[in-house]
């Protein structure tokens, strides 16, 4: 009796933890989530006023939701999109700089290029570690003398 509750206690355990987690790759925000939490990413980093909040959620809201279609829009190729992506970036940029003052859209782009630093970073050294992988699959791991 004692083996059949531990073993359904086992199974129990199992099974809630299993349901528990979240996985990241299904939860997927709408744009006006996103741009919530951009803006809030924005407004603490960048110490905005409210009437600079509101104005920063808009242009983001508008921003996403022009990803979101872009993204939806299967019919155009690479080059094409990533062209639609840039003027997309600058005009993000642009509508930024109406509502931010210099110093807070200095920061911004200061915070940009850091981030695009780690990034480049982590990649290189990704890269120089599957060299180092395939420079050890040409060595002979033959051990007899």
């Amino acid at each position: 009796m004692k083996n059949i509750v531990l073993i359904f206690a086992f199974f129990a355990s199992i099974s809630n933890f299993a349901f528990s987690q979240k996985s990241k790759g299904n939860f997927k925000l709408n744009p006006n989530e996103r741009a919530e939490k951009i803006t809030a990413k924005f407004s603490e980093m960048l110490v905005l006023s409210e009437d600079q909040k509101k104005q920063v959620f808009d242009i983001i809201v508008d921003r996403e939701k022009n990803r979101e279609q872009n993204k939806l829009n299967q019919s155009r190729d690479k080059n094409q999109k990533l062209k639609e992506a840039k003027e997309l970036k600058n005009k993000f940029d642009s509508q930024l700089k109406v509502v931010l003052s210099d110093s807070q859209f200095n920061k911004l782009q200061a915070y940009r290029k850091e981030k695009h630093n780690k990034r480049k970073e982590k990649k290189t050294q990704v890269s120089e570690e599957e060299k180092l992988i395939d420079t050890n699959k040409d060595v002979d791991y033959n051990l007899d003398m």
